[in-house]
C-alpha cells in the first residue's frame, strides 16, 4: 500500500495477527509522513480525535492520528471520512483480523488503503510463508533477486523457527556479511558463521509419537526436546498445555467415556471440543486402553511430586515413565 502524503486518504488501516509485519507497515508509514512534515499523535479516545482534528484543521497542520478502532466512535469516523480535512489521517492499528461486526470503523476504510497480516492456520502455511518472507527480506536488503536459494532459505527455516521477527535478524546479519564482501548472494557458509539456532521447543513430534504409543519416536522427540531446551523441560512436559501429561489425561477421560458407551458427540461435549477435533484422542485412547493410560497418568504424577520432594534426575524419570508406557503398550499388541 502506498500512501501520497501530499495528498493522504482520511482513513487507512494496518491489521492482523502476524505482528512483526503489521507493526513494521505501521512504523513505515508513520517515518514516511513524519519525514513529509507530519505531526504525529498517539489518541486513545474519540474525544483525542476530534481534538486534533479540530486543531488540524484551524491550523493547517498535517497530522497523522494513530488509533485503536476500539476507541473511536463510528459517527466520528464516518463523519470524518465524508468531510475530511486535508493533509489529515486517521492510522487504525487492528491487533488481529479486521472484524467489521465488533468493529465497525474498519468497515469504513477503503479496501486500497487497508494493510492485513494474518499468519496462516497450518503449520506447513506457516513454514512456506517464512521461506517466501526470508527470500523477500534478502532481496530486499542486497538490491539483487535470487539472493537466497529457497532450498536453503528452507533450511534456516528449520534452523531458526517460524518467527518472522527472528528470520528478519538472522538475514540481516547475513546480508551485512555480504555487502562487507562485496557479494549480492546469501550462502550456506555466510549463514553458518552468522545464525543463532532457535532455542523454540517444539512438541508435536512427541505428542504424535506418544499417540501411536511409539517407543523409538517419543525417546528421539524427547532426546531433541532436551538437547533444544535451555532450561530443564520437565515441568513443560508436566504442566503444560498440550504436553504430555495434559494429553494422557484427556486420553484417559476419553477411553473412560468410550467404555461407558457414550457416542462421539457426547465425547466432544465432555472434552469441550467439536467432534471433527476429538478424533486423534479416540485414536490414541483406543491405542492405549484405560489400564496404561492410568497406569501412564499415575507415573507422571509421582514424577510432578517428586520435582518439588528434589528427586535427583526429574528428567530421566519423565523420560522413564514415558517409554515404559510406551513399552506396556507394545508389549501387549505384541502377546498373541
Amino acid at each position: 500500500m502506498r500512501i501520497a502524503w501530499s495528498k493522504p486518504p482520511p482513513l487507512i488501516m494496518c491489521a492482523g495477527n502476524n505482528h512483526f509485519l503489521r507493526q513494521r507497515a505501521l512504523r513505515f508509514h508513520i517515518g514516511k509522513a513524519h519525514s513529509a512534515g507530519y505531526d504525529i499523535r498517539f489518541v486513545v479516545s474519540d474525544a483525542e480525535v476530534n481534538e486534533a482534528i479540530s486543531i488540524s484543521e484551524t491550523w493547517g497542520t498535517p497530522t497523522l492520528l494513530v488509533a485503536d478502532p476500539n476507541v473511536v466512535d463510528f459517527e466520528t469516523a464516518k463523519t470524518y471520512q465524508e468531510a475530511p480535512v486535508p493533509k489529515t489521517s486517521i492510522l487504525f492499528n487492528v491487533s488481529g483480523p479486521p472484524n467489521e461486526k465488533k468493529m465497525p470503523v474498519v468497515g469504513l476504510v477503503h479496501g486500497a488503503h487497508q494493510q492485513v497480516f494474518n499468519l496462516p492456520p497450518k503449520k506447513k502455511d506457516l513454514r512456506d510463508l517464512a521461506i517466501r518472507f526470508a527470500r523477500a527480506e534478502a532481496s530486499r536488503l542486497l538490491g539483487s533477486k535470487d539472493v537466497l536459494d529457497r532450498k536453503l532459505a528452507g533450511s534456516l527455516v528449520r534452523a531458526v523457527g517460524t518467527d518472522l521477527g527472528s528470520m528478519s535478524f538472522e538475514i540481516e546479519k547475513a546480508a551485512a556479511l555480504c555487502r562487507y564482501e562485496s557479494r549480492t548472494k546469501i550462502t550456506a557458509d555466510d549463514l553458518k558463521k552468522t545464525i543463532h539456532p532457535s532455542a523454540q521447543v517444539d512438541l508435536q513430534p512427541l505428542r504424535e509419537a506418544l499417540a501411536d504409543a511409539d517407543g523409538v519416536r517419543t525417546a528421539a522427540a524427547l532426546t531433541k526436546i532436551k538437547r533444544r531446551s535451555t532450561s530443564d523441560p520437565t515441568m513443560m512436559l508436566l504442566r503444560a498445555r498440550g504436553g504430555p501429561a495434559d494429553l494422557v489425561y484427556r486420553w484417559l477421560q476419553t477411553a473412560l467415556l468410550l467404555s461407558d458407551g457414550i457416542p462421539v458427540s457426547g465425547i466432544a461435549t465432555s472434552l469441550g471440543s467439536p467432534e471433527w477435533a476429538i478424533t486423534r484422542e479416540i485414536a490414541a485412547a483406543k491405542k492405549w486402553g484405560r489400564e496404561d493410560l492410568t497406569r501412564l497418568l499415575s507415573d507422571l504424577a509421582h514424577v510432578d511430586r517428586g520435582v518439588f520432594k528434589g528427586i535427583p534426575a526429574p528428567w530421566t524419570a519423565c523420560e522413564a515413565a514415558l517409554l515404559r508406557g510406551c513399552h506396556s503398550v507394545s508389549l501387549r499388541y505384541l502377546t498373541p
